[in-house]
């Protein structure tokens, strides 16, 4: 059984793909619709990020991979009516796509998923970037929430 402190490093090697022309990355699986749609990168987004590998490790598979092409499909209609609607207004109608998205990541997650993790995990997915936990809040959470867990597992184990 691990001890901890345990580090965990995550990298999207979806970078070291020789990048065609044009190109600035080769991944958006694990991207918040607010980069999608504008390219904007900020730390919500990467807390966006989180919630997505949060999500796959609950689910033990690629969830961001599993609903992509009907992600991409609502963003990129969303995309067309704000440039129809609205010249130079590139994130009005985000909440809607966000919203889907997370309708459909929150469909992914497993019935045994705790309570504290599915919320710890939609927190994560909001639409709204600023309605999204800081990553401090978000590490906070997720230790209180491995913590409790492994309270859990040590009664379940000894009886108590």
């Amino acid at each position: 059984m691990w001890q901890p402190p345990i580090v965990a490093k995550i990298t999207d090697f979806g970078l070291s793909l020789r990048l065609g022309e044009g190109q600035t990355h080769a991944s958006n699986n694990f991207q918040a619709p607010e980069v999608l749609v504008s390219g904007h990168l900020s730390k919500a987004a990467d807390v966006y990020s989180y919630g997505i590998v949060l999500l796959e490790l609950a689910c033990g598979w690629e969830a961001a991979t599993a609903v992509m092409n009907g992600r991409a499909a609502i963003l990129a209609a969303t995309a067309a009516a704000l440039e129809a609607s609205m010249p130079g207004s590139s994130l009005s109608g985000l909440s809607d796509v966000g919203a889907r998205s997370q309708a459909v990541y929150e469909s992914l997650m497993p019935t045994a998923c705790s309570d504290p993790l599915r919320q710890l995990i939609s927190s994560c997915l909001e639409p709204a970037p600023a309605q999204r936990p800081s990553f401090e809040q978000a590490v906070s959470s997720l230790a209180a929430i491995l913590a409790a867990e492994h309270v859990r597992l040590r009664n379940r184990t000894t009886g108590i």
